[in-house]
């Protein structure tokens, strides 16, 4: 089995430098026509370039099938190797003033190359999976514990047949033998893992109850001696949490739960994107604004625009500008109707609240009052997308703890809530929405939101 691995690895790598040559040559010829005077020292800087990149991929584990590794994991690491080589080989021929090698060429090559790197792993792991799925090279695993994070595991392997997990069966003190578990039967108890083992022949044993330190002790031992792999499954606490990072703190192992928030790079380019569409929007749409202010002016008393306090990124207050759809005293009468509220929590909705002028209700239906939003995302108050911003009132100070986490990012003008019903959706699920945004927010998420808004507003559900 070493020598295979060590053969498919060499394998791998013939094919990486068939295909890195076969993208910068042709670039070099192109640009040049034929080669140079000088290209033995072209040839030199392009061996290194290669070698280096070859190096780090092997570094980045890209000469390896990992199966839990997921396509698109793999395409980064790939992309994050062959731009660290690049940039350096391009930074190598500035310092050394290779003057007669264009730089060009190796951007050509950058792009050539990626698209090739990328397209036969991609077909390469196709491949493989179709292969594991259909039974090659699977192993056979064993689950010590059948409860829910046993459980949980079986389902995710037997459904994720490209890992190449069979699943024999859970071994548990607590459960009769016999019993079946969605399609996954208990085998014994743990005191009898040797000989069962030996019986199915297993391959692999996850232990998913790692508080029993002694039994993990146990089993680990046995597992050894019988050549057999072993992987805990920590436990997740009740915690939700989209990442576990491994590290230490002076040779002491640590596992780190959390949920990871936006990086640098995120945070720029959600900030881009709110300045590119706040500003085109705020042009296209000043015409409208005008026939509003109109509106208003004609339809009662009082100022065209209302600004009030509002909660912002990490408990920061700002003030937040709408479209007057109220009469100007609207906020000495709310506490004489709160109890009439739709919406209990920091938030107050009710319908056919009195306050409402008769303009201000065209505008709440479709959301017309929120357009001077894209004042506060221009100002960098409010992003485009994210959690609704709170008013400045006494609840917010009865805030529950995790729900805190919606003030960690900057408020926004639309979001889940907003096109799943509005002022329809209860506090909770309006609350867990915002955590869900939080959790899995990307650059796509946020033009989905945005384009399913449009359509949102217009038919004005659960808007009042």
């Amino acid at each position: 089995m070493r020598y295979l691995r060590i053969a498919i690895t060499f394998a791998y790598i013939l094919v990486d430098i068939f295909f890195i040559s076969a993208a910068f040559f042709p670039a070099y010829i192109h640009y040049y026509g034929t080669f140079p005077t000088d290209y033995r020292l072209h040839m030199l800087v392009y061996a290194f370039w290669m070698a280096s990149t070859v190096l780090l991929f092997l570094t980045s584990q890209l000469y390896y099938t990992v199966r839990e590794l997921t396509i698109w994991r793999e395409t980064r690491r790939v992309i994050r190797a062959l731009l660290a080589t690049t940039l350096f080989a391009i930074s190598l021929l500035f310092l050394l003033k290779i003057q007669t090698f264009s730089r060009s060429v190796f951007i050509i090559n950058f792009v050539a190359a990626l698209v090739s790197l990328v397209s036969w792993r991609v077909i390469k792991r196709f491949f493989v999976r179709y292969l594991i799925a259909k039974g090659f090279n699977n192993v056979n695993v064993l689950i010590i514990g059948a409860g829910r994070a046993g459980r949980r595991l079986a389902e995710v392997l037997a459904r994720k047949r490209e890992l190449g997990h069979k699943v024999i069966g859970f071994l548990d003190d607590h459960i009769a033998k016999d019993t079946e578990m969605k399609g996954t039967r208990v085998l014994g108890p743990v005191a009898e893992f040797e000989n069962i083992a030996r019986r199915h022949f297993i391959d692999q044993v996850f232990i998913t109850i790692p508080s029993e330190r002694n039994l993990v002790a146990g089993v680990s031992c046995l597992a050894k001696l019988n050549g057999i792999s072993i992987q805990i499954v920590p436990d997740d606490y009740g915690l939700e949490v989209n990442n576990i990072r491994l590290h230490d703190a002076g040779g002491v192992p640590l596992l780190e739960y959390h949920s990871p928030s936006l990086n640098y790079s995120m945070i720029v380019t959600k900030r881009l994107m709110d300045i590119a569409i706040a500003s085109a929007a705020l042009v296209i749409l000043s015409p409208v604004f005008l026939a509003l202010a109109i509106l208003i002016r004609l339809d009662s008393k009082g100022p065209i625009f209302y600004g009030s306090k509002r909660w912002g990124q990490k408990g920061r207050l700002f003030k937040c500008y709408k479209f007057r759809s109220m009469v100007s005293d609207a906020d000495s009468l709310r506490s004489e109707l709160r109890a009439a509220a739709q919406i209990h929590g920091p938030g107050f909705k009710m319908k056919d609240d009195p306050r409402i002028t008769r303009a201000g209700k065209l505008l709440r239906k479709y959301s017309l009052d929120e357009l001077p939003q894209l004042w506060n995302v221009l100002r960098g108050d409010m992003s485009l997308v994210g959690p609704r911003p709170l008013p400045e009132d006494e609840e917010v100070g009865q805030f529950k703890l995790k729900y805190l986490r919606r003030l960690s990012i900057k408020p926004g003008l639309t979001c889940l809530w907003q096109i799943r019903g509005r002022s329809d959706i209860p506090f909770e699920r309006w609350m867990k929405l915002d955590e869900y945004y939080i959790r899995h927010w990307s650059p796509a998420m946020d033009v989905g939101i945005l384009l399913k808004t449009v359509p949102a507003v217009f038919k004005g559900k659960g808007a009042y």
